[in-house]
Parts: C-alpha cells; sequence; structure tokens
C-alpha cells in the first residue's frame, strides 16, 4: 500500500533561494512540514545498510549530499551508522554524535533519520522473540532523541532470511518470520507517537524502506539482506522530501517532461538534476544494483516518486559524439554536451531495457529518444520498442537525417509502468542510446 494523490510541486529557484512559494495546491489534510528541508544537519543512524546506503566509516557519498541539495534539502547530510550495530549501540552512538561541534551548534533544529534494529531482529527470530527488548531500546532511543531534536524513524528493509525460519518473497506467511511484525507492532506505533507526520492514519509510513525489497527483490545480494547500496540512500532522500513539501502519489503529472541521460559509471554516480544522469556498469542483469528514485524535471520541479530502473546489459559506454549532432536533433532540450557526449551501446542479441514505474495511470506520455555517434555507414541502427506496442528504428551515425525518434503518444496503464527496450535493428551492428524524454499531458 502506497500513499495518497500525487500534487504540488515547487520551482528550482524557490528551493534555491527560498524567496519564491509553492506553485501548485496541496491536496487536503497533507501539508509541508516545516524545519525538513532546512534542517541545518541531517544525520543518518543505523547499521550496515544505512552504512552502504550513506557512507562508512561515517564518511557521506559526496553523491548523496548533492542529491539531497537538488530535492531541496539545504542542510548538511551525515552518515554516522555503523555497520553490526543493534539498538543498544545506536543509543551510544547518537550520544556522541549530538555533541559533535557542527551538530551539536544547531541542536533543537536537526533531524536525525533512524534505521535500526535489524540485527537485532536477526538473533531473536520468529516474532515475538525479541520484542520486549526490541520496544524498550527503541522507545528509549525515540524518546533522548525527540527531548532536543526532530526524529523519522524508518521501518526496516524486508529481510529474505535464507535459513530457518525462512522468510520468502511473495510469501504472506513467512513475512512473519521476519522485520514486518517488528516493524508493525513497534515501530509504526513509534512513528505515530515521536513523528505522526510521517504516516497516514493506518495506512504505511511516507518513506518505507521495507517496499524496497518487496518491490525490487532482484536488488538484493544473496544474503537477502543487503546489496541496495545507494539506491536506497536516493529513495529515503526523495521519500522525505517529497512529503516535506506535501506531495503524495496519484495525481496527473500532465505539463512536466523529466529527460533522462544514460552513462557507463559507478551507479553511485546516479544524479538528479535538470538532466537525470542515470549511471550503471553494464554488462549483466541489475549488476551494480542501478536504480533510481525520484527525479528533476526539466523545469526544475522536484518528483519524489518516479523510478527508473534497468536491466543493466549493454556492450560499453559511447562518448564523444560532438555538438555538431544538434542539427540532426530537432528537441533543443536534447542539446546539452551531457547527453551527446556520454551515451551507452549495445551490440549482437543484446536486449536493453528501461522500466519507467510510479507513472500515474490514466497519464498520457509522449517518449523521445536520441542516439548518436561520431561516423557514418549503415551499421549503427536500433530499434525502440516501447511495451505499448510500437516499435521506431533510430539511426546514430552523423550521416542519419535525424538522431532522434519520437514515439506516439501513449496512455499509462493502470500498473503505472512503462518499458522501453534498446536493440540492434536487422542487418546492423550497434545501437545506441543517449537520452530518453517523457513528455506528461
Amino acid at each position: 500500500m502506497d500513499i495518497g494523490l500525487y500534487t504540488g510541486v515547487i520551482t528550482q529557484s524557490a528551493r534555491s533561494t527560498g524567496d519564491e512559494e509553492v506553485i501548485a495546491q496541496e491536496p487536503e489534510g497533507l501539508q509541508p512540514l516545516p524545519g525538513i528541508l532546512d534542517a541545518p544537519n541531517v544525520i543518518i543512524l543505523g547499521a550496515s545498510i544505512m552504512d552502504a546506503s550513506f557512507g562508512s566509516a561515517q564518511t557521506l557519498k559526496p553523491e548523496l549530499q548533492a542529491y539531497a541539495q537538488a530535492a531541496g534539502f539545504t542542510g548538511t547530510l551525515w552518515a554516522r551508522s555503523q555497520a553490526g550495530e543493534k539498538i543498544a549501540a545506536t543509543s551510544m552512538r547518537f550520544d556522541g554524535v549530538k555533541v559533535e561541534p557542527s551538530i551539536a551548534a544547531t541542536q533543537g533544529q536537526n533531524l536525525y533519520v533512524v534505521h535500526t534494529g535489524g540485527n537485532d531482529i536477526s538473533g531473536n527470530r520468529p516474532w515475538p522473540g525479541g520484542q520486549t527488548q526490541f520496544s524498550d531500546g527503541y522507545q528509549a532511543l525515540m524518546q533522548v532523541i525527540t527531548a532536543t531534536d526532530q526524529v523519522l524513524p524508518l521501518p526496516l528493509t524486508k529481510r529474505l532470511y535464507p535459513d530457518a525460519p525462512v522468510v520468502l518473497h511473495g510469501d504472506v506467511v513467512s513475512e512473519e518470520n521476519g522485520s514486518k511484525p517488528y516493524n508493525e507492532n513497534l515501530i509504526y506505533p513509534a512513528i505515530d507517537q515521536f513523528a505522526p507526520d510521517w504516516r497516514d492514519g493506518t495506512d504505511v509510513p511516507y518513506v518505507n524502506p521495507y517496499e524496497m525489497a518487496d518491490r525490487f527483490p532482484q536488488l538484493l545480494n544473496s544474503d537477502g539482506i543487503h546489496g541496495y547500496s545507494s539506491s536506497l540512500g536516493r529513495y529515503i532522500l526523495a521519500r522525505i522530501a517529497g512529503r516535506a513539501l506535501g506531495l503524495s502519489k496519484g495525481a496527473s503529472r500532465a505539463g512536466s517532461a523529466v529527460l533522462y541521460s544514460p552513462g557507463k559509471d559507478s551507479p553511485d554516480m546516479t544524479s538528479i538534476g535538470l538532466i537525470n544522469a542515470f549511471k550503471f556498469w553494464g554488462a549483466g542483469t541489475f549488476l551494480g544494483k542501478p536504480l533510481l528514485c525520484g527525479a528533476l524535471t526539466t523545469t526544475g520541479a522536484f518528483d519524489p516518486f518516479i523510478t527508473l530502473l534497468t536491466n543493466d546489459v549493454f556492450k560499453g559506454g559511447s562518448q564523444n559524439a560532438g555538438t555538431g549532432t544538434y542539427a540532426r536533433i530537432p528537441d533543443p532540450r536534447f542539446h546539452d554536451p551531457e547527453i551527446v557526449n556520454d551515451g551507452i551501446y549495445v551490440q549482437g542479441t543484446q536486449i536493453h531495457e528501461m522500466y519507467f514505474e510510479d507513472l500515474t495511470p490514466g497519464d498520457t506520455v509522449t517518449v523521445s529518444v536520441v542516439g548518436v555517434r561520431n561516423a557514418g555507414g549503415t551499421n549503427r541502427r536500433g530499434v525502440f520498442a516501447l511495451s505499448t506496442g510500437q516499435a521506431l528504428e533510430l539511426d546514430a551515425s552523423n550521416v542519419a537525417g535525424s538522431n532522434q525518434i519520437v514515439f506516439d503518444p501513449v496512455v499509462v496503464p493502470n500498473d503505472g509502468k512503462l518499458t522501453l527496450s534498446v536493440s540492434v535493428a536487422p542487418g546492423s551492428t550497434y545501437a545506441y542510446l543517449h537520452g530518453v524524454l517523457l513528455e506528461f499531458s
């Protein structure tokens, strides 16, 4: 279950300067939350999952700070998680963190984002094995944090334990052997008590890491617990920003557009902006866990819900096509060196797929694609196909009349998903992809 209706956007200049107003009405009952995006310090507490998501050895991944700023946060993120910690250790860590000079200086204005207790569960399964100890420790941690600052308690991720008692994906009964009952019986009530604005009545929390494994189990390592890397960090930041802005899912995106540029690099380098840079290694399905939650539109509005996942299958990166290709790209929104100088290509029987999720059913969307290459000939033709049925050929060579294709407008299906696939055209050798634009009407 997810949250209500998506409505309301904020301009890029409003997030940057604070002197413009939110430009769309908020849904009744869901108002923006003060003191979140402008919290001077946002501190991440937790164990190994947060350690991998935000930065280990108490050192924040710089790309997460950049993501936070693009999403509207004005303060500083701090990675203060530690692999292996239980709730008691997280409490001791908080005692040390709160007196760090940069954090202590703004005590009373800070936000602590807490994802802890997973290691307590692992040693006390199944429910209610560690209920009392978990509850007492978690309550004490929430109380000591909220004595001075704001706290956002996060539900624990879905943990697919391979050892007895097992937790199997898709098996509702076996989920009771994992983190689900601890979330529902202990963490949800803690959110209601210490951070009530972050849960909608009896619904699940607005920021719910449990859904990551539930929706994207392919991201997990073989242990069924770890593997999200920065993907989970971006999800958490996106959903925090969305709730702080008073946004929620469901209403039309008509009038907005989102532009993506894929490239070969570490998935941690994925970033959001007017051009959302989607980076991944290639050469294997879901290698490097490429997932992007949230994006900026072409006008700088933040969309906390749109999600892009790929199968990560492609041969390699394609660089240095050059700005001379602008003459063969009719849409000027693609006229950027970041797009034309960085892309990917497939060859042979490879099929690269991009999965766009959390689109609004019933919206009309027009998909445009650009692929460019610094060479002529006839061996750089790709077939691009939408899951709704239409397929078009794109010739990326510089002698092509156009390096852009535009699909017919399609209606987003009821599941809110749309897939774009890239394969090599018959008689060709390569297919190139440099930019994808989703335009909603």
